[in-house]
């Protein structure tokens, strides 16, 4: 009697093993037009949105595709400044601006720590160094591939799954270095998957709920040439 009930309790717990295998598999099975692929359309459109801007220090170092590690120290016609955050960049503005007629200086105290569009970290030690960054950036105004007129809004995650299409692990992300880094290691994971909804912010300030792929790579189309990404160098 003891092995009849001990056959059918080990009969039962193969059969609530694999019918509970079974509905994991069901439930977490990575769903195809949300899987994210290296190098496909809307992979690049998200790398190019979450790119290092490098417009903002413009007045600075004059080149979009690269920015300058904060605190810097600049010396503006003779007067030494520390740009300690983006706000600063208006007490080199407002000095530029204090005579007309001058013909305004800026010198970079080196050395400095630059980052690329991908977030690479470089050390400058002299004018000559950045200057050869400066020239790969083409330039003021000129067309580049970063997308600024749409920004996503964070916490954005992702589903990992691994070569039997099982929920292996998530991972989020906080901010567009390490949306683009995950991005860019695309290729070390079997598959992964965007997790929708998710929010973006347009130039104007509207904000969009994406629930799919198609959606989001429409939304970063329609966006990427319709505001003034103000390259400029002032």
């Amino acid at each position: 009697m003891n092995s009849k009930i001990t056959f059918f309790l080990l009969v039962l717990f193969f059969v609530c093993f694999i019918s509970c295998q079974n509905e994991i598999s069901q439930t977490t099975q990575p769903t195809q037009n949300e899987v994210l692929t290296a190098n496909s359309t809307v992979t690049t459109l998200i790398k190019n949105t979450v790119a290092n801007d490098g417009s903002r220090d413009n007045i600075i170092d004059k080149a979009s595709c690269i920015s300058i590690q904060l605190p810097v120290k600049v010396v503006v016609n003779g007067v030494e400044i520390t740009v300690n955050s983006e706000a600063d960049y208006e007490i080199i503005e407002a000095n530029f601006n204090e005579f007309e007629e001058d013909e305004d200086e800026l010198e970079i105290v080196f050395p400095i720590v630059i980052l690329l569009s991908d977030f690479t970290e470089v050390t400058i030690n002299n004018s000559d160094e950045l200057e050869s960054f400066v020239d790969d950036c083409g330039g003021e105004n000129e067309m580049d591939d970063d997308i600024e007129c749409i920004d996503f809004v964070y916490p954005v995650s992702f589903s990992i799954f691994d070569s039997a299409n099982q929920l292996a692990e998530t991972v989020t992300v906080i901010n567009d270095e390490q949306f683009y880094k995950f991005m860019d290691d695309l290729e070390d994971y079997q598959i992964v998957q965007i997790n929708f909804p998710l929010k973006v912010v347009l130039f104007d300030g509207t904000e969009q709920t994406i629930n799919d792929m198609v959606m989001l790579e429409t939304a970063i189309e329609n966006a990427k040439n319709k505001c003034d990404e103000d390259d400029d160098n002032d």
